[in-house]
């Protein structure tokens, strides 16, 4: 592809659950916070290629679930201040222009603080995962998932809408959608799930009922800018009729 020309993929919003990294780890012998750091490296070349490349205008990553909270804190500590390290940096991740929106249920990232803090704000994971975030100039929009599950996304929404109608509001379950974490973004055109784990974990099932879905055998810290090119070029050629 030339410098400068944009592969022209169709995609409006592309959506990505980065699957593998503790498999990857684990088939290598090495620590599982190896894993993590792998899968981090790669979401960062995956957000600047689908940025810089593509003519995709909204990207959204699956960072972390709110069912992963299960995991031992020796696994996640580590995990948690790389994700921190990674907040201070991700403007400079993507071009600017690009906007950022960290969305998802933060409130049990409220008990890590941050080392060093001093005092000064943010203090804590939640209150610095809340500041992760930076207008559109470009019409373009990263979103990062964390604490997020689709489930618990419908259950809040509902409760907000139950508690607009107590005030007053004249509601329906149409308003539903105006009431969820991801009521901002645009239905997901392509899924891609990297792992070799064919299910959707909660992921945005507002945003992909009727998106095409990729499940990869690649573990994500293996998956690479030609095998997502590959993938791309594959759905422009799809005839995507939508139930027409």
């Amino acid at each position: 592809m030339a410098k400068g020309k944009l592969l022209e993929t169709g995609i409006n919003h592309l959506a990505i659950i980065p699957d593998g990294n503790r498999r990857w780890a684990r088939r290598r012998k090495l620590p599982i916070k190896l894993g993590h750091y792998q899968g981090i490296k790669k979401a960062k070349e995956i957000m600047q290629m689908v940025f810089e490349e593509t003519d995709i205008k909204y990207l959204t990553f699956y960072g972390f679930s709110l069912y992963n909270f299960d995991r031992e804190e020796t696994e996640k500590h580590p995990l948690f201040y790389k994700m921190a390290d990674i907040s201070k940096k991700i403007e400079e991740w993507v071009p600017e222009g690009v906007g950022i929106m960290t969305v998802g249920d933060l409130s049990e990232f409220e008990q890590y603080e941050l080392p060093d803090s001093g005092g000064a704000k943010p203090s804590n994971l939640k209150a610095l995962f809340e500041s992760t975030k930076r207008p559109s100039e470009s019409g373009k929009y990263l979103t990062l998932l964390i604490g997020y599950d689709g489930v618990d996304e419908i259950e809040k929404a509902a409760d907000r809408l139950l508690d607009a109608q107590a005030r007053g509001e004249q509601v329906s379950g149409k308003n539903l959608w105006d009431h969820t974490y991801t009521s901002e973004l645009p239905p997901a055109d392509l899924m891609i799930r990297t792992g070799n784990e064919e299910r959707i974990s909660g992921f945005v099932p507002y945003l992909i009922s009727y998106s095409e879905l990729h499940f990869d055998k690649k573990m994500w810290p293996a998956f690479g800018k030609k095998r997502l090119k590959r993938i791309l070029k594959q759905y422009s050629r799809r005839n995507r009729r939508l139930g027409k």
